[in-house]
C-alpha cells in the first residue's frame, strides 16, 4: 500500500537497515517473487530486491513460524550498531545465537536400538530423494528399502524384523499420475488393508521441488483411498530450508526418535527471559511479537561479558557467543 512504499522509500533515502518478510499464503495476500518484483516500484528495486538480502518467509502453523520469528529476530540484531552479531558472515552463522524453548533440533534426536525401516514405492515421484534427504540428516539410523510392486510391498511388511518398517507416501505435484500413478495406488491400497498406521504422509510445500495445493490430491488420488481414509491423518509439510528442519524432527518423531538423554537442552542449561532480565539489569523480553524494544536489548545484551551470561557451574558450548532464548 502506498504507506508502506513511503515507509520503503524513506528506508532507501536514509539507508537503513531493512528485514525483508514474505506473505507466502495467496489466502492472506502472499504473493509470488516474480509479482513482487513486478509490483515494486522500479527505484525501489536494486535497495529491495537485488541486494541479495535473505527474504523470510512468514509461516502461521506455529513449529515453522517460530522459524519466521527468529529469522526476523536475527535480521534486528544483526542490523544493530555495536553487536557482535553485526559480524555473522549470514543469517545461517547467527541462527545458533538464538532459538525458542520449544524449537526442536535434529541433533537433538536420536533412533535407539536396530535401525528404522522405512518403504518407498519405486512409482512414488520424489520419494527415494526425500528418503535420502533424511538418511543425510539422521544418518545410519534410518535405513531405506524400495518397494517396485505391491507384492513386494506386502513381503517387507510381512517379514519378522526387529522393528515394524513405515511407508513414507510422499505427496507432490506428480503423485497418482500416469502409470505410475496406477502402481503406486495399488501399493498404498495394500497398506491400507493391514497397515494404515504405518503410512507416513508427507506433503511437498517448495515448489521448487513440484509442490502443490494439498487440495489438489482429493482431485488426484483413487477415490477408493480417499474413501478408505488416506488422508484422515494429517501430512507432514515439507517446506524450503529453513523450515525443512521441522519437517525432518516431525517426521523422526513419526518414526519413533527419542531425545538425547542429557544432549537436549534442558532448562537447566538455556539462559530463561527470567534470568536474562536479571543479569541485563532491566533487561528486555525477547518475545514472539518482537517489539521495538529488541534493538535496545541487542545494545544491552553486546555490552554484558559472555562469562554474566552463563552460569559458570553448566558445560560451555564450544561457540563463544551466549545464546538467548526467544521466550513465548
Amino acid at each position: 500500500g502506498a504507506t508502506c512504499l513511503m515507509g520503503a522509500g524513506a528506508t532507501m533515502e536514509r539507508n537503513k537497515p531493512i528485514v525483508l518478510v514474505r506473505e507466502a499464503d495467496p489466502n492472506k495476500g502472499g504473493l509470488s517473487m516474480r509479482r513482487v518484483r513486478e509490483e515494486c516500484p522500479i527505484d525501489l528495486i536494486p535497495f529491495i530486491l537485488d541486494r541479495g538480502l535473505p527474504i523470510i518467509t512468514w509461516m502461521r502453523v506455529a513449529a515453522f513460524q517460530r522459524v519466521s520469528l527468529r529469522l526476523i529476530a536475527e535480521g534486528v540484531l544483526i542490523a544493530c550498531p555495536r553487536n557482535h552479531l553485526a559480524t555473522a558472515s549470514s543469517v545461517d552463522t547467527a541462527a545458533e545465537e538464538l532459538y525458542f524453548r520449544e524449537e526442536k533440533k535434529c541433533s537433538d534426536l536420536s533412533f535407539l536400538g536396530a535401525p528404522i525401516s522405512l518403504v518407498v514405492s519405486a512409482h512414488n515421484w520424489g520419494a527415494a530423494e526425500l528418503a535420502a534427504e533424511l538418511i543425510a540428516t539422521f544418518g545410519e539410523g534410518i535405513q531405506i528399502s524400495v518397494a517396485d510392486s505391491a507384492d513386494t510391498l506386502v513381503a517387507m511388511f510381512s517379514t519378522e524384523q526387529a522393528s515394524r518398517p513405515f511407508f513414507l507416501l510422499y505427496l507432490n505435484r506428480n503423485t497418482f499420475l500416469g502409470e505410475d500413478g496406477v502402481q503406486l495406488a495399488a501399493q498404498v491400497r495394500e497398506m491400507l488393508k493391514d497397515h494404515k498406521p504405518a503410512i507416513i504422509l508427507s506433503h511437498e510445500c517448495d515448489y521448487e521441488r513440484n509442490a502443490c495445493e494439498f487440495g489438489n490430491f482429493f482431485t488426484t488420488t483413487p477415490d477408493d483411498l480417499v474413501n478408505s481414509g488416506l488422508y484422515s491423518d494429517i501430512a507432514v509439510a515439507f517446506h524450503e530450508p529453513p523450515f525443512r528442519q521441522v519437517s525432518y524432527v516431525e517426521v523422526a518423531h513419526k518414526l519413533g526418535a527419542r531425545h538425547l538423554r542429557g544432549e537436549v537442552l534442558g532448562s537447566s542449561r538455556r539462559l530463561t527471559f527470567k534470568r536474562a532480565k536479571h543479569l541485563a539489569k532491566g533487561g528486555y523480553q525477547f518475545s514472539t511479537r518482537i517489539s521495538h524494544e529488541l534493538s535496545s536489548a541487542a545494545r544491552a545484551l553486546h555490552e554484558q561479558s559472555s562469562s554474566r551470561f552463563l552460569d559458570n557451574s553448566l558445560p560451555r558450548r564450544p561457540s563463544t557467543t551466549p545464546r538467548v532464548a526467544i521466550s513465548s
